[in-house]
């Protein structure tokens, strides 16, 4: 069974999650300082989508509150919540406050249509 995870925190999303959501967007690509970039398609877990759709209604805080949900996300998943937590946590937030500023500017005006493997796949 494929398992794909949320490119905004990471949790894993499986077939048959409702509200997950999957957004298209341009390919991009980023070099500093950390490398990181999307083909395609940017897949959203439903709590996720929520902060997304919550932000373009014109919510300013839905934007931030996803960042920090994707920090305490990849926090947790790469044991990292024993370091010291100012230095952590402004590497962490600037990096997904970089990485989702792209998904906002690459991002396609087609509306996002609901997950499902093959759909995921196709793109």
């Amino acid at each position: 069974m494929s398992v794909h995870r949320c490119d905004f925190c990471g949790d894993p999303v499986l077939p048959g999650d409702t509200g997950a959501m999957v957004y298209d967007a341009q390919d991009f690509a980023s070099n500093a300082p950390l490398n990181f970039g999307s083909r395609g398609a940017w897949l959203a877990c439903a709590t996720c989508d929520a902060f997304i759709r919550q932000y373009d209604l014109g919510e300013e805080d839905a934007r931030t509150n996803l960042a920090r949900r994707a920090k305490a996300k990849y926090r947790i998943r790469y044991k990292i919540k024993d370091m010291p937590t100012s230095e952590v946590n402004q590497l962490l937030l600037n990096e997904i406050n970089r990485l989702h500023a792209a998904f906002w500017v690459f991002r396609k005006t087609t509306p996002p249509v609901p997950y499902s493997v093959k759909q995921l796949e196709e793109r």
